[in-house]
């Protein structure tokens, strides 16, 4: 049971994302060692040794960012915060006053990352397709997701005060 802050930090660690994501470092490691260590040109029409270098070393730090990236989601006394490491310095705000109304909800594949939709606006999306809706008294929306939807819940229940006109069940 949530008492104090729900906290929430979601990683890409999905196996078949890695697969995509790594088969360009393997690819790009082989023709290194192909073309730079052994000496034999890679391909038709070899790139020269830096510029494969060079595409190598990108694809390793794409990959890393990848790892290293984090969505942290907070709800607290205050409201709900959230960010994409490497992406914010400081988490984006939601105060409890803005939000008009509140539902977790399953949705359909959204993608990862950071989306536009026009159901459910900005999306914030690790992996999943449960998340908490939150629509903005401005009429914004944002879409955050959750691997936890239950303790989410809970954390909205505990410090969401306005709950009469606000949807509060997780929705299928």
């Amino acid at each position: 049971m949530v008492t104090e802050n729900f906290i929430e930090k979601q990683s890409f660690r999905q196996w078949y994302l890695w697969v995509l994501l790594l088969a360009p470092v393997a690819l790009f490691t082989y023709a290194f060692i192909q073309q730079d260590i052994l000496g034999k040109p890679f391909g038709d029409t070899p790139a020269n040794d830096i510029s494969l270098a060079l595409i190598l070393l990108f694809t390793i730090i794409v990959n890393y960012l990848f790892y290293k990236a984090t969505l942290t989601t907070i709800v607290n006394k205050d409201g709900i915060f959230y960010k994409w490491s490497y992406l914010n310095t400081s988490f984006n705000k939601l105060y409890w006053h803005e939000i008009e109304k509140l539902e977790v909800i399953n949705y359909s594949f959204l993608g990862y990352g950071i989306r536009l939709s026009k159901k459910y606006g900005t999306v914030y999306n690790v992996w999943g397709k449960t998340g908490l809706l939150v629509k903005k008294k401005n009429k914004a929306k944002i879409l955050i997701g959750t691997q936890k939807p239950v303790e989410f819940q809970q954390a909205l229940d505990i410090f969401y005060q306005d709950k009469s006109a606000h949807a509060f069940q997780v929705h299928q």
